[in-house]
């Protein structure tokens, strides 16, 4: 076993003190008079992971949802509200599943909150007809290819 695996093992080695590394303050020294080195000097602390964001169910949608009775919907707590208001089938039908799970990736900052509006936007424009666009007044020129 080499002296680097040894350190970090925290296995005794035999060996001077002018041969143990710089980083290493100061060895202990054990009972039969051998160098062990000290563990935390050795081996570096594990990174602690980051902490979720708490949800924000408060944030704003950058352009407020207008519902067909006339009310507003400002915020992804205001559009949860709505989802939940909803019957329990209509509910479960799969677009407004998907602007559920967009609202709380955007609540849990997973996800970005124009994602969450335009799935509330597409929920609520479900079954509508949509209409054509309105012709051209004016033909489009033709080109001919001049060789």
């Amino acid at each position: 076993m080499s002296r680097a695996l040894a350190w970090i093992f925290s296995i005794s080695v035999s060996a001077q003190p002018e041969l143990l590394p710089g980083w290493l303050s100061s060895p202990a020294r054990s009972k039969s008079g051998l160098f062990r080195p000290i563990l935390k000097a050795s081996i570096p602390a594990f990174p602690k992971l980051p902490q979720p964001l708490p949800m924000s169910w408060s944030t704003e949608f950058d352009d407020p949802i207008m519902l067909a009775n006339g009310s507003v919907l400002f915020t992804l707590r205001d559009a949860a509200n709505h989802v939940m208001g909803l019957p329990k089938k209509e509910s479960a039908l799969p677009h407004w599943q998907l602007a559920v799970e967009c609202l709380l990736g955007a609540a849990e900052r997973r996800r970005p909150v124009m994602m969450a509006r335009i799935a509330m936007v597409k929920a609520l424009m479900h079954g509508q007809a949509v209409e054509p666009p309105a012709p051209r007044r004016k033909a489009a020129k033709r080109y001919r290819i001049v060789s």
